[in-house]
């Protein structure tokens, strides 16, 4: 883990104290609130929780279950709307189920016009690529006629885009 220490919170401080001091809300309400101690190699925030053991949680989980007032179940997960790891602010995070944040990740990371800078195609044109494919046009082929990398599309017919994973979400 890496990130930006502050110093620890004297012993007996409570909890949501002590969570609320390692988080920057100096952007605003409505800003993302970065998390300032431990961060994971994703770049998620991690609170260590209860003090004195080993039990690690996400920070934003965290951020949502203070702000809520009750601990999430164990299906639920502490979502961001800004897409920012380390962003522990409520007004940016809602409960959601695992394939709830996969496809809302790989709606925005995926479909082409989305918010998402890198995104390649729509899920139109995966489709498209995937019937050109099976139609036996070749790799070079179906990324010159999107103007993609043929390596982006080497990983869609072999199913590492998310592509295949809102494809998998929908057949559910």
């Amino acid at each position: 883990m890496s990130g930006v220490k502050k110093p620890r919170s004297p012993k007996g401080t409570p909890l949501d104290k002590r969570f609320w001091d390692k988080v920057d809300k100096s952007g605003g309400d409505d800003s993302c609130w970065p998390w300032t101690y431990c961060v994971d190699g994703r770049g998620y925030g991690m609170f260590s929780l209860p003090r004195g053991t080993t039990k690690m949680i996400r920070a934003n989980r965290m951020a949502l279950q203070l702000h809520l007032g009750r601990v999430l179940l164990p299906d639920e997960e502490s979502c961001h709307s800004c897409d920012n790891p380390s962003c522990c602010n409520p007004r940016h995070l809602f409960i959601g189920s695992h394939d709830d944040n996969l496809k809302d990740y790989a709606e925005k990371h995926f479909a082409k016009g989305s918010r998402h800078s890198q995104a390649k195609l729509t899920h139109k044109d995966y489709l498209i690529a995937m019937r050109m494919r099976k139609e036996g046009h070749t790799q070079r082929a179906i990324a010159d006629h999107f103007g993609i990398d043929k390596s982006y599309v080497s990983r869609l017919v072999r199913g590492l885009t998310g592509h295949t994973v809102l494809e998998n979400l929908n057949e559910q």
